[in-house]
């Protein structure tokens, strides 16, 4: 086991110790992972842990459930994280047994990090792959409250065996700093015990009474108090409670009792507008292909809970509530069976007054479940009537409950809509020819047919105006040839029309918001127009924008030159002419390139590519122009020419790396990780370059924790993190992620412009990949790469992050960057002192003889430099870092 590794990772060496429980608890239930969780309604928190690490994700509550796919995780936190990263981790003990799998997980054979699955029944951190996981979690980013599930059919990807073995199981949150340092777990001590038992019996079918409208006996609470949300909790119990009374239903005061089915039992008084109520009943079945059906009786309004979760409101929307015009008759309410739990429920009700009529207050309700229930239409109020402007969208819906499938087919008048058959119908795009009544019919296994009420949509037209009309459209003047577009942003109600104008004449065919010239010639000068209209008889005219064509007198000029093994890419600052462009006799290198064929990009008509002889890396070559022409015979000054140092592109293809030896070479021994073989470096001015050779195939680029590049970026390894080999690692790279470690720590931070690109993205035998020489510290904007060169060691790892192979096994790779010399450096006295100084970045050099003997780096040089007197004779030298 690499004992670094998990160092790093914050992950302590402890033994194995007895699982110590917060409190054994089955509760099977279906989940959605949606964030909503209402569907966690009834169930209790296992663990409750103390606010304790603001600097970490500090957890507070955790709750579980199970059905027969599923295992099911709700946590709550004292403040906004995100906690499915790798600095958090989830272990699973999935046997039950605390003296098997990894002890500093209390002996979890499972661990779950950032949405994957990882097997640690052997005893290690991370020994592989978990298949079949079906990880799903909500929300996504930072928030305060989560859930997640993962398939109780998950298997080892070493060999195939299913990771829960036992119905009983535990669970231990673990939360680590930026450091990989762990400061939070959850419970402190032990672990959370949980028993995956057996799915209870299937609903038997037909209908089942939960609640009497009269026999049940409820608690309420009249007394006109506000009670908050401590009635909705599920330890509270009313019983004996200050305020709290019992009886039978159905409850309130009317002048009008003949108007119900059933006598009040339960009066309440007059004076009161508001009441609680609170009942239970017990369910022992499976919730699949039920629906709870209540029987409802009210006056005014009220809120219904389940569990304490919100299951429906009725005539209580938009802050008020109204008065039922059908009093005594009954109402039939479908709720969803998602808040159930297995045993003991609790139903709780509002009732709520309407302001300004007390003349009654009745409330009476039957509850019955059942595979078979009708469409209710959960409010009378949709589809809604709307006025829309002609040209902006609009949204009808309904809202019914009932037993699925539920099939809806909207109508327009009496004829029905095509393709209009959910319980919503949106119009992207409404127009005058829109106008009209609409309603919604549904049924299901139980109904028919409901229709809901009929909405009128009525539209308005608004008159066209043009945004911003004083500029638009703006005046342009561009070079010949160039494109040009004229553009109008509007207002108004569609349809639209445009038209536009040159010098007052109308454009043939430019009938839209825009008008465009590819390649603008002086003919098209002029001022341009448009008018926009609706079905309205007003019409918006535009201001007459002026183009101005400016003949191109103008060479074309060479932007940027790249070459890299046969192939020179020239970037012009405009399209060429192709007869010009592709004739080889017009380029010539210095030294002497031979040209084999000239292309024009096709996309890119500025861009030429030349094929040439092979390339010396490294060399600084000069191409000369002439004759090259762009579309209107303007041809490149005499004497055009561009310089460019051959180097590397990132590719995949590996002929531009022709002539640079291997600085390490590696023996075949590793076979259960990455295999070193080969280790080739070269730069630029911008970019080193470093190509990699394996003995196997593998996907080393994608192997993110498993293969290290510690990087001694100043060359001297006193300073940097010790690692391997005796080497000073100032900068990690894993996964193409640069992270400082200057301070002699691993991973003290990111590392900016970096400009990692890679080649080949698979698995292959041959990579290479750039690292940018002008990447910062993200801690302080220093720069990685300040010296003239910069030692290498990689490092392999096995899947349980045990280091298997180092490149070079011993020693550092050692790599000087060609010394591109700066000038100038300047010389002056201060304090009797003789300093050197320049300007920009550079490494100072320096040697006793100017003719021979080794460059060496001025040790704690600053700029500017002051030089010792005494130190004999010294030539310096600046070169770039």
């Amino acid at each position: 086991m690499n004992l670094r590794a998990l160092a790093a990772l914050g992950i302590p060496l402890i033994l194995a110790s007895p699982l110590l429980s917060q409190g054994q608890v089955s509760n099977f239930k279906h989940i959605t992972i949606d964030g909503s969780f209402q569907d966690w309604a009834g169930i209790a928190p296992m663990v409750s842990d103390g606010q304790e690490n603001p600097d970490a994700t500090d957890i507070k509550e955790v709750y579980m459930a199970h059905d027969e796919q599923f295992l099911y995780v709700r946590f709550s936190l004292y403040g906004p994280a995100n906690p499915f990263t790798a600095r958090n981790n989830f272990f699973l003990n999935a046997d039950a047994d605390a003296s098997t799998g990894f002890s500093g997980g209390r002996g979890a054979e499972l661990l779950i990090q950032g949405g994957a699955g990882y097997q640690e029944k052997g005893g290690l951190f991370n020994e592989g792959g978990v298949d079949g996981l079906q990880w799903s979690a909500a929300p996504s980013g930072a928030a305060s409250q989560f859930e997640f599930r993962i398939s109780r059919k998950a298997t080892y990807s070493s060999d195939g065996s299913p990771v829960f073995t036992s119905d009983q199981i535990s669970l231990l949150l673990e939360a680590e700093s930026p450091s990989f340092a762990r400061v939070e777990e959850a419970p402190d001590s032990g672990a959370v015990l949980y028993d995956l038992s057996s799915a209870p019996s299937p609903f038997p079918g037909g209908s089942l009474p939960l609640i009497a409208l009269q026999d049940t006996a409820w608690s309420l609470n009249s007394s006109g108090s506000d009670l908050g949300l401590l009635w909705l909790d599920l330890a509270f119990d009313p019983t004996g409670q200050i305020g709290w009374s019992s009886g039978p239903g159905l409850f309130g005061f009317t002048g009008n009792a003949g108007d119900y089915p059933k006598p009040i039992q339960t009066p309440t008084p007059a004076a009161v507008s508001r009441v609680y109520l609170r009942t239970t009943f017990d369910w022992n079945y499976d919730t699949v292909g039920v629906l709870l059906t209540a029987t409802n009786y009210l006056s005014d309004g009220a809120v219904y809970y389940m569990n304490g979760a919100l299951v429906k409101k009725v005539r209580t929307g938009n802050g008020s509530t109204q008065t039922n015009p059908t009093p005594g008759q009954p109402e039939l309410l479908v709720l969803s069976p998602d808040a159930l739990v297995i045993g003991k429920n609790i139903l709780s009700v509002e009732l709520l007054q309407t302001p300004g009529d007390t003349s009654d207050l009745v409330f009476g309700l039957s509850l019955t479940a059942a595979d078979l229930a009708p469409l209710v239409n959960n409010t009378l109020t949709e589809p809604a009537d709307r006025e829309v402007i002609e040209g902006q969208p609009t949204t009808l819906r309904v809202d019914l409950s009932g037993t699925e499938p539920i099939t809806y087919q909207w109508f327009k008048g009496s004829e029905p809509i095509v393709g209009a058959t959910a319980a919503s119908y949106t119009l992207p795009v409404v127009l005058q020819s829109d106008a009209g009544a609409y309603h919604a019919e549904a049924s299901n296994p139980a109904t028919a047919r409901l229709r809901s009420r009929t909405a009128v949509l009525t539209t308005k037209a608004v008159a066209v105006a043009i945004v911003n009309g004083n500029t638009s459209p703006a005046d342009q003047t561009v070079p010949e040839g160039r494109p040009v577009t004229f553009s109008v942003e509007t207002t108004g109600s569609a349809p639209l029309t445009f038209q536009w104008y040159k010098n007052d004449t109308a454009i043939l065919d430019a009938i839209t918001s825009t008008y465009a010239l590819t390649a603008a010639t002086p003919a098209d000068a002029g001022r341009y127009s448009v008018v926009v209209g609706n079905r309205l008889p007003t019409q918006a005219t535009s201001r007459k924008a002026l183009l101005i064509v400016q003949s191109d007198k103008t060479a074309p000029k060479v932007l940027s030159v790249v070459g890299s093994a046969s192939k020179v890419t020239l970037q012009f600052d405009e399209p060429l002419d192709p007869a010009s462009a592709i004739l080889a006799a017009n380029y010539s290198f210095a030294p002497s390139l031979a040209v084999s064929s000239v292309t024009l990009d096709i996309v890119d008509p500025s861009k030429v590519i030349l094929n040439t002889a092979p390339q010396v890396l490294g060399t600084l070559y000069t191409v000369s122009l002439q004759g090259v022409k762009d579309l209107f015979s303007n041809s490149v000054q005499t004497g055009t020419t561009a310089k460019f140092r051959s180097t590397i592109v990132i590719d995949g293809s590996f002929d531009d790396w022709a002539g640079v030896t291997a600085l390490a070479s590696d023996d075949q021994d590793s076979a259960d990780s990455t295999d070193w073989k080969d280790v080739f470096i070269a730069n630029d001015d911008d970019y080193i370059y470093v190509r990699i050779t394996l003995h196997s195939p593998a996907t080393w680029p994608t192997s993110f924790f498993y293969n290290n590049l510690y990087f001694d970026a100043d060359a001297n390894n006193a300073t940097g993190l010790k690692t391997f080999n005796g080497i000073g690692s100032e900068m990690l790279i894993q996964g193409g992620g640069g992270y400082q470690e200057k301070n002699g720590a691993f991973n003290e931070g990111g590392v900016d412009e970096l400009d990692w690109l890679i080649a080949p993205e698979s698995q292959a035998t041959d990579f290479e990949f750039r690292v940018s020489r002008h990447a910062t510290y993200a801690s302080d904007g220093q720069r990685v790469f300040r010296s003239s060169g910069f030692d290498l060691v990689l490092e392999a790892e096995t899947i349980a992050y045990a280091t298997r192979d180092l490149a070079p096994n011993t020693g550092v790779i050692h790599y000087k960057f060609q010394p591109e010399t700066l000038d100038p450096i300047n010389t002056s006295v201060l304090d009797g002192a003789l300093t050197l100084s320049w300007t920009g970045d550079g490494v100072l050099q320096s040697r006793a003889s100017l003719t021979s003997g080794e460059w060496q780096d001025v040790a704690d040089q600053t700029n500017p430099q002051t030089l010792d007197s005494t130190a004999g004779a010294q030539f310096f030298r600046l070169v770039q870092p």
